[in-house]
């Protein structure tokens, strides 16, 4: 059904999988670059989405079969839980909420019209498929994980100083790092840098919480 729907009419669009392949094939966006406009788009409200609960990996209980119906998600509930990663196993996106005891299956609410949310046109730093790579991210997370010793999670109080105070504060100051590695006007788009520093990030909370 859902195959169906997507052949009539290919920019409607209900998987975070599909939403993702969209960006980074047809407007040009990185990966990571691509996790964030997502998840910026479902924290204010324009991405909205529904979630189904799932136990053994089924929409419904074993224990009575009774099924789990989807059920709206205030998108106010993604701001402090929300992280968007990937599969590690597959190139597919990874949803993992901060503090639910359940496992969820989350969806676009009755799909979206993806033109209306990102303009159907690639953004400045698009990579093109089949390049090489341009940046040397190894090189741009070390740096990351030095400025993170130094200063901290900067979504800590204790931790917020100028430049270091927010994620897109902290993509700047890598950024500046970048600019000396790289010819001038050829740095990746503040969205791409972001969206790399979000997945180091939660790695890095990971940790601490696991310790």
């Amino acid at each position: 059904m859902h195959m169906a729907q997507a052949k009539t009419d290919p920019t409607r669009i209900d998987d975070l999988d599909d939403l993702l392949s969209y960006l980074t094939k047809e407007l040009g966006y990185e990966k990571y670059a691509a996790l964030c406009e997502m998840q910026e788009r479902i924290w204010d409200g324009k991405l909205r989405l529904t979630r189904q609960r799932h136990v053994l990996g089924k929409p419904y209980s074993p224990t009575d079969g009774k099924p789990y119906n989807p059920e709206p998600v205030d998108p106010i509930f993604f701001r402090s839980k929300l992280i968007l990663d990937f599969d590690h196993r597959h190139d597919r996106v990874e949803e993992r909420v901060v503090g639910l005891p359940w496992d969820f299956r989350y969806r676009i609410a009755e799909g979206c019209d993806v033109r209306t949310i990102w303009p159907p046109r690639p953004p400045a730093q698009q990579n093109k498929l089949g390049a090489p790579p341009e940046h040397d991210w190894d090189d741009y997370e070390q740096k990351f994980l030095q400025l993170w010793r130094e200063k901290g999670d900067f979504q800590l109080p204790q931790n917020q100083v100028e430049g270091w105070n927010s994620q897109a504060a902290a993509a700047e100051t890598l950024l500046k790092y970048i600019r000396t590695r790289v010819e001038d006007g050829k740095e990746p788009h503040p969205k791409t840098v972001e969206g790399y520093i979000s997945r180091w990030a939660n790695k890095l909370r990971t940790a601490v919480e696991r310790n």
